[in-house]
């Protein structure tokens, strides 16, 4: 994948840690942290990619980018994060560095549901 250009990093995000607790009645409660927000590019994932992965498992919808901080980069973010924007929340697959340098992280997202707001 090829580097971000200037300005396309345009959508603000946020990352946040996802954790599932027992509750009564044999029930799970989500809880997410107040997470970090981050500029970012995002985009769906091409054809041959997004059905090569869901011969494996539910697959990748969306890529992606943003820059890469001491809290955002591939050690620090994995799958129990979320990405959410605009209303739709994204599951963490898979977190990379873009050309394996440290100026951008490149992250594979499956898109999970709507939000409410």
């Amino acid at each position: 994948m090829k580097y971000p250009d200037i300005g396309e990093l345009d959508r603000l995000v946020k990352i946040r840690l996802w954790s599932d607790s027992a509750s009564s009645g044999f029930a799970i409660d989500q809880q997410f942290d107040p997470g970090q927000d981050a500029w970012a590019r995002i985009d769906p994932a091409g054809s041959a990619l997004f059905y090569g992965t869901q011969q494996i498992e539910p697959g990748m919808t969306h890529r992606l980018a943003t820059w890469r901080s001491s809290t955002i980069n591939a050690l620090a973010i994995t799958g129990r994060h979320v990405v959410e924007h605009e209303g739709i929340r994204y599951r963490v697959r898979r977190v990379t560095d873009i050309n394996g340098r440290k100026d951008f992280v490149l992250m594979d997202l499956e898109q999970l549901k709507a939000i409410a707001p």
